[in-house]
């Protein structure tokens, strides 16, 4: 028995059919600036053409190219004490800038306290 429950979940399903179709996501990217979602939609003589000869088409297809260049094996660097690598580093340059430390000292001093937080993260996640 279908009841009103039914007809939430098909008009829900019938949306995102629509919007995920490639006309609406091609409006999307030119309108929107998101990146294509599909290949039917990065292929699309619209968004082809937009990538090629549009100034703001131009970023947005560099950006594009990147995306479709990650190595989903490899995606990039990881700083598992990330937190103490930005607080570090604002701390570092906040002390050359404004506080007239050594620049080669201060960096030093960062590098051994952040060698010690990167040592910790990796007993504390190899355990």
């Amino acid at each position: 028995m279908a009841g009103p429950e039914d007809a939430k979940i098909a008009a829900g399903w019938d949306f995102m059919k629509f919007f995920n179709s490639t006309p609406v996501q091609v409006d999307w990217t030119l309108q929107g600036s998101y990146l294509p979602v599909s290949t039917a939609v990065q292929e699309d003589p619209t968004i082809v053409n937009y990538f090629a000869n549009d100034p703001a088409g131009k970023w947005l297809g560099v950006a594009n190219q990147q995306l479709l260049g990650l190595d989903p094996d490899f995606p990039g660097p990881v700083i598992g004490p990330y937190n103490q690598y930005r607080s570090g580093i604002h701390k570092m340059l906040e002390g050359v800038v404004l506080g007239g430390d050594d620049p080669t000292t201060a960096l030093s001093e960062f590098n051994k306290k952040f060698q010690s937080d990167l040592d910790t993260y990796a007993q504390e996640v190899a355990g």
